[in-house]
């Protein structure tokens, strides 16, 4: 029943078990009273840890998805904030991000949640799984979706967590349902053909799935321990345990003790190295663990010839570990098994390999993934990170102290980056703040990677809108690099570059221009040789030329960024691509249009062979050739090629993003052009809603969609 793969949209973080017995009742009930009310809180009874809470959810997703076709979304409450794991969700399943702003007022987290339950696939059905929910303020109804089509699992400790949801309370499992759990896999496995009472024994001593599942996978071990033998075991782990007064508060009770007792019991028959494993495990993140990720952590402590390998085995027999749902090989862990493993970790002797140690690898393990994030992330490398955000995340936010000083920021850099190249900047916004904090609270001001993270947050506000706040830390950014570096450092140009940028955007020209001249005279009074950053200056210098204009001037300093890109990379490289992108522009603009065909072609030939299939400068030159042929009247081309680059800035970025409103723009000029005018309204109208949400009524680019659909609605007849 559970092992069938769901085909509807989903991110169930693993397949339910292939043993689920004595809760099809219980499965059954959690349909009926959803089908009836749309909310379903399962609790334990007695606050028992280990009822199957997570499991009944994943049972009854892997059972009823064809009843949810507009997906499944699980949100585990362990890991971050609900209204994250939504907004991701939905733009990674469902192609949908929600605004940062909307008619000029900037949304909170809520909001663009609250955006998403109104905007989720119309008349479609949607499963939403709240996984190991604890903080009553998270599950308020302003937080959850209203409308009947969404069903609402929680699985919490408190019954009364969610208002208006019923409560389906776990109990204990049958004697018949243990006996079957204990012996999984074995026939004929009935109380009444059991050899022994002892088997008897243990199934009334603890009811739980948890529990028994850990037990069975014990009592199959080889050599086979004897019933009374483990009986005698517990009974002796159980005494201590009451003697200990420091027992953890997931353990307490009668319940908590007999797991904790089977926990004990099986840590004595784990090996040394999986016990370190073990230890390891419990560091990560409440999610899926990479299998790659947590061997090269391990290798760092013990040396690169370790084969992590046979310890998960072992873990897994004793049913400890089991595979994750993942895009790639990876591990999970029971939430009562992580914190057992953590509590052995702590106490520093039950391991030989200390937990600082672990805590330390891990960090460098994940702040050298962060440092080859690059800037620009294409989908296919999106993916490849996604099973390594949450864990970069966990290690910012809870062992900041175990990252070293040059490690620092690469962590807030990695999950920065990831967030905008997804178009999540409300998400990404976060972490750039964070990293300015961090870096200030160790390194003081006076720090480069406190200058780099006040620019790194400009950029991230010049993206969702804030103008005043990125100029304020752009001005900040460059003057403590002057303080840091002095004048002559290429840092330096780059402050005055982004910060010329943010004018040129606001239309502040004048201002811009000095800004860029600046950049590249600070350049140019640098050592002999050629810089990447010169280029940049070159062209952002052009480009403000070019659309004042000023086209004599422009192609000069276009010219001279191509020369100095060619001798710094050769013929065939992005930057060179981008020159001959720029450069094109500028010949369009002058009419020289069968020159400036000839360099888009080759510009968009070059990106594609050097970049994928698809990326956003491909997408950028799609639409540039298209502006070509518009001007040159050549309509159905422009408009095919329009089209290609919309729909790869759709799956690169998403419908809610500046680029994809500003293709709507060209695309509603050219239909305005054909004199097809109800097109051209629409799509205008389009791009102008989104860009009122994502920039504001006062930006530029808004500005522009406004006057193109004033036009066009002056002239329909």
């Amino acid at each position: 029943m559970s092992g069938a793969p769901i085909s509807v949209l989903n991110n169930l973080p693993r397949q339910g078990t292939a043993h689920f017995v004595g809760r099809s009742q219980a499965l059954q009930q959690l349909r009926r009273e959803l089908q009836h009310g749309g909310r379903v809180t399962i609790a334990p009874a007695n606050d028992s840890p280990g009822v199957g809470k997570t499991e009944l959810a994943l049972q009854y997703a892997q059972t009823y998805w064809r009843e949810y076709p507009g997906g499944i979304c699980w949100i585990n409450a362990q890991v971050g904030r609900i209204e994250e794991q939504v907004l991701e969700f939905v733009k990674c399943q469902l192609g949908l991000e929600a605004p940062s702003t909307l008619a000029g007022a900037v949304l909170t987290l809520p909001q663009q949640l609250d955006w998403c339950w109104q905007h989720w696939q119309p008349n479609e059905r949607a499963l939403i799984v709240i996984d190991e929910a604890t903080d009553l303020a998270t599950c308020r109804s302003v937080l959850l979706p209203q409308a009947n089509q969404f069903h609402i699992i929680v699985t919490s400790l408190e019954p009364d967590l969610v208002p208006r949801s019923f409560t389906l309370v776990l109990e204990e499992l049958s004697a018949a349902a243990s006996f079957q759990l204990l012996y999984a896999g074995e026939d004929d496995v009935s109380p009444e053909n059991t050899a022994t009472a002892a088997a008897a024994d243990l199934c009334q001593w603890s009811a739980l799935p948890l529990t028994l599942k850990l037990l069975g996978a014990y009592l199959v071990q080889q050599p086979a321990p004897s019933l009374d033998q483990v009986q005698t075991q517990l009974a002796v782990i159980e005494r201590q345990q009451a003697a200990d007064a420091g027992c953890s508060v997931y353990f307490q009770g009668a319940a908590g003790s007999k797991l904790k007792a089977v926990l004990e019991l099986i840590w004595k028959a784990l090996a040394p190295d999986a016990q370190n494993a073990a230890g390891l495990l419990s560091l990560f993140a409440p999610e899926a663990i990479p299998l790659d990720l947590a061997e090269w952590t391990m290798q760092r402590v013990v040396g690169e010839e370790y084969c992590l390998q046979p310890s998960l085995e072992q873990l897994k027999a004793f049913a400890l570990l089991e595979s994750a749902q993942a895009p790639v090989a990876a591990l999970a862990l029971h939430p009562l098994v992580r914190t057992f493993f953590r509590e052995k970790l702590a106490l520093g002797a039950e391991t030989t390999i200390s937990q600082q140690a672990l805590e330390q690898a891990l960090a460098a393990a994940l702040a050298g993934i962060a440092r080859h994030i690059p800037q620009e992330l294409t989908p296919e490398m999106v993916m490849a990170l996604s099973p390594i955000a949450g864990h970069l995340a966990a290690v910012v936010q809870h062992s900041p102290n175990r990252l070293s000083d040059e490690n620092l920021i690469w962590p807030f850099i990695g999950l920065g980056r990831f967030y905008q190249a997804q178009g999540l900047f409300s998400l990404a916004e976060p972490w750039w703040q964070a990293c300015l904090a961090a870096t200030r609270q160790r390194f003081g001001e006076n720090h480069p990677d406190v200058a780099f993270s006040l620019n790194n947050l400009a950029l991230i506000y010049r993206q969702r809108g804030y103008a005043k706040q990125a100029e304020a830390l752009y001005q900040q950014f460059i003057e403590k690099i002057g303080q840091l570096f002095g004048e002559d450092h290429l840092t330096l140009a780059t402050g005055l570059n982004n910060l010329a940028a943010l004018y040129r955007s606001q239309g502040r020209l004048e201002e811009a221009e000095i800004l860029y001249q600046k950049a590249l005279l600070e350049e140019q009074r640098l050592p002999e040789g050629d810089h990447l950053s010169v280029v940049t200056s070159l062209n952002n210098l052009a480009e403000l030329y070019r659309c004042q204009g000023r086209c004599s001037e422009a192609e000069p300093l276009y010219q001279e960024a191509m020369a100095i890109a060619q001798r710094l990379f050769g013929s065939e490289h992005a930057v060179v691509a981008t020159c001959l992108n720029n450069l094109a522009q500028l010949y369009c603009v002058q009419e020289r249009y069968k020159e400036a065909k000839a360099l888009h072609l080759r510009a968009l030939k070059m990106r594609q062979r050097l970049l994928g299939k698809d990326h956003a400068a491909i997408a950028t030159s799609l639409n540039n050739l298209a502006e070509l042929y518009r001007s040159q009247k050549h309509y159905r081309k422009a408009e095919k090629l329009y089209l290609q680059s919309l729909e790869m800035t759709r799956r690169i970025s998403g419908e809610e993003h500046p680029t994809f409103a500003s293709g709507l723009n060209n695309l509603g000029v050219l239909y305005a052009r054909l004199s097809r005018f109800d097109q051209a309204i629409s799509v205008l109208q389009q791009a102008l809603d989104k860009q009122l949400r994502l920039l504001g009524e006062a930006h530029p680019e808004t500005q522009r969609t406004l006057h193109n659909l004033e036009n066009v609605r002056s002239a329909k007849p």
